[in-house]
């Protein structure tokens, strides 16, 4: 979780009162989490025999639920998480997968309330002891401790259900910029989020949610004492292969963030983000003393790659589209591949491309030192530019010129317009997907 400096400050303003309201609220909840509050095992789920989700499941989570509680006592923030998890175990294996559990944190977060039991398929009840727990260190480098409550679920065997929770408390912040998990390595039949973000006038944010891969739903459904409430079911099992993609960009998930609490339209929004956006870039587009000392330069191989570095985070045309002439494999040869068929319309994303972590180190930074072969300003393979090397000469002659000249301004946007090229032909007069004037003046 990351904690905004913004929304901190508003935070370590609250007032007196609200100390106490939340004292109170928190001593009452508190009494009320203190004993393990199992859920009733359903009979039918003892006499399962088989999966539900996935057919040749081990074992498969009958109900993940997690509770998420944002509070604050005299301007200091906390956050709560509560989970429970309620699993079937279907043979040897799966009992193998379940019964041997690791809760990780990092040092400032509090592991408490641990509590587990499981249920035979002939009714035994075993409890979990609290001995049976045990903290243990899993990774330690550079001052950072990662360690790991630890335990082993009793009896667990084939046919059984078995249960267990914990308490979570992050000290100082709230659930901003937090992930919300949906998949586990086994399938889970119900996962439920319980949500309930801080709420006071003296603090003008909102929580607000991006989901990534979930499923069409209902979205958050309001709930008592403030929480509102999200369930996915038939949820498959998250499983890692060789060479897929990064892993969030294949996994069911969430981020909650908080946001001022203002009505926005989609309108105003961008608007007002292009305003800020320009605002903070605005400085940087001021042509310095370092560009004109390199553009001044007899030899202009530093000052062309200072271009063509600008040209990758503002290429000439961020995409294109093109159709495939024929059957083509994307991918060909990974868990991943992509048969796209002959005739298809295709969306290429060369400034995207350009940002690629897999062929650039820290893509985000400007850095004209950087190899040419994963430009895509000229396209690539058979659909190069043929004007490719004439361009790569010209376009930063073109640019340095204009770098040169004292008391440079813009006179007017950039006009994608199609001018007199296009004669009284198609497209004449009409906003085309290049820039084709731009008017500047000069002392």
């Amino acid at each position: 979780m990351i904690m905004d400096p913004g929304i901190m400050a508003v935070q370590r303003s609250f007032v007196v009162k609200q100390h106490i309201c939340l004292m109170m609220f928190l001593l009452i909840s508190a009494a009320s989490l203190c004993a393990a509050d199992w859920h009733p095992v359903d009979p039918a789920d003892l006499a399962a025999t088989s999966p539900k989700v996935e057919k040749d499941a081990h074992a498969e989570v009958i109900l993940w639920e997690v509770r998420v509680s944002d509070e604050a006592m005299g301007g200091q923030p906390h956050s709560v998480f509560t989970h429970y998890l309620k699993t079937k175990v279907f043979d040897q294996r799966g009992a193998e997968m379940v019964s041997k559990v690791d809760i990780p944190f990092i040092g400032h977060v509090a592991i408490s309330d641990i509590a587990g039991r499981t249920t035979q398929a002939n009714g035994t009840v075993i409890a979990l002891k609290k001995d049976a727990v045990f903290e243990r260190m899993l990774v330690k480098v550079s001052g950072l401790k990662l360690k790991a409550k630890s335990f082993v679920l009793p009896g667990v065997e084939p046919g059984a259900v078995v249960e267990y929770g914990w308490r979570e408390r992050y000290e100082d912040q709230l659930a901003n910029y937090t992930e919300l998990q949906f998949q586990r390595d086994i399938p889970v039949q119900t996962v439920r989020y319980y949500l309930k973000p801080l709420s006071s006038p003296y603090f003008p944010y909102a929580m607000r949610s991006l989901g990534f891969h979930v499923p069409q739903g209902r979205g958050f459904m309001p709930e008592p004492n403030g929480f509102h409430s999200l369930t996915f079911t038939n949820m498959p099992a998250f499983q890692e292969e060789p060479y897929m993609p990064p892993e969030r960009e294949v996994r069911s998930w969430m981020l909650i963030f908080y946001s001022r609490n203002i009505d926005l339209t989609p309108e105003k929004y961008w608007k007002d983000q292009g305003r800020e956006i320009y605002q903070d870039m605005k400085p940087r587009m001021k042509v310095d003393n370092e560009v004109k000392r390199t553009a001044a330069l007899a030899d202009p191989t530093e000052f062309d790659a200072m271009v063509w570095e600008a040209l990758r985070f503002v290429p000439i045309s961020p995409y294109m589209f093109r159709t495939a002439s024929g059957d083509y494999v994307v991918a060909k040869g990974t868990s991943h591949a992509t048969k796209i068929p002959g005739g298809t319309n295709v969306l290429l994303l060369s400034q995207s491309a350009m940002f690629d972590s897999y062929a650039y180190d820290h893509a985000e930074e400007f850095n004209p030192k950087r190899n040419w072969y994963h430009n895509f300003n000229f396209g690539f393979g058979s659909h190069e530019c043929l004007g490719k090397y004439v361009g790569m000469v010209l376009i930063p002659e073109m640019v340095r010129q204009v770098m040169l000249r004292e008391g440079i301004a813009s006179a007017g946007k950039i006009s994608r317009r199609n001018g007199e090229r296009y004669g009284d032909g198609p497209g004449a007069g009409q906003d085309g997907p290049f820039p084709e004037e731009y008017n500047l003046t000069w002392r």
